[in-house]
Order: structure tokens, then sequence, then C-alpha cells
């Protein structure tokens, strides 16, 4: 768990210019757009794209998956059933991949790494904190955090900007 604290921590984004409060809320404000925007794109902190989701197999509780998911997931023979200390769980053969993939059927969904199967850890993604010579930007809410802390184990890491285009939105603000 103390890992997870220091994550909560953040990015701090020291600024060797000092900005007004106003420009440092901006600058703030358009990084973490940036950043949200880059991270529904399918692109890491450096402008790379998140690796692929499992294709491995891999469980969870029969009762958070969705209904009309289960629905196609049957019907395409890639769940099997099984209970582990009293509650059923259900394996999904082809791997996360697939389970996004047919859950998000009827939505844009169109197969790029995203990080979002609610939203949730996103829409808790916020500028904390933004002082004239430093903005603090992270997660709201633990459980975001988690959240962040898991993709960033699997290789997904979106908190960070690259000084290039940090550099474009500070002139964007300063301008």
């Amino acid at each position: 768990m103390s890992e997870i604290s220091n994550i909560i921590e953040k990015i701090n984004v020291n600024i060797n210019r000092f900005l007004t409060s106003e420009q440092a809320q901006r600058l703030g404000n358009k990084i973490e757009l940036f950043i949200k925007e880059r991270t529904l794109k399918g692109l890491d902190k450096d402008n790379k794209s998140f690796k692929p989701y499992s294709t491995r197999p891999f469980a969870l509780p029969y009762a958070s998956l969705p209904k009309y998911a289960a629905k196609r997931l049957y019907k395409t023979n890639q769940l099997s059933f099984f209970r582990r200390n009293g509650v059923l769980f259900v394996a999904v053969k082809s791997g996360y991949a697939k389970y996004k993939a047919l859950r998000y059927a009827k939505t844009s969904y169109n197969g790029v790494v995203n990080l979002t199967l609610t939203g949730s850890m996103l829409r808790a993604f916020a500028v904390l904190d933004a002082k004239p010579n430093e903005i603090k930007i992270g997660f709201t809410r633990r459980n975001a955090a988690m959240v962040y802390y898991y993709n960033v184990m699997r290789g997904r890491d979106f908190l960070g900007i690259v000084a290039s285009d940090l550099y474009g939105l500070f002139n964007e603000v300063v301008k």
C-alpha cells in the first residue's frame, strides 16, 4: 500500500519561470486535458503506443460481468465457470482484449488500448494544486490511483509529459 500512497503524489511540474496563479491553473488544466486526450488515443507518457491488452485467460466474479457481455462471450464459447470460497467466478478464455471488444461491441470502441473500461480512472485525474512555480496533477480518489498503479505494472504508464509537449502548452499560456 505504501507504493500506492507514493503514486498519489502524482506528477509535479516544476516551472523555472514563475507564472501568475491564473496562468499556473490554466497550464495545469491544459496538461490535464493533454494527458487525458493522449491516453484516449492509446499513447503513454512518452507518446508511444500502450502495450496491447492481454489475450491470456483471466477471471472475475460473475456478478461483476455485465449480462450483455456474458451473453456475447457465452455465445462465442469464451466463458467457463468456477467457484472460489462460495463465490461464482467466470474465466474469460480469450483474455481481456476479447472481453473488452465484446463488452463494447455496440459502441465506438475500436480496439485501441486507452485504459478506459468505465472512465472512472480518468475522471478522477485532475489538477490538485497550481502554484506560480509548481503544478501538481494526479488522482482525487485512491481507487483510481490503484487502477493507475495496476496499469503501470502492466507497462502502461500515462502519467507524465515530455518536455517538448510541456513547452508547447507553456507557450500557449504565457503568450
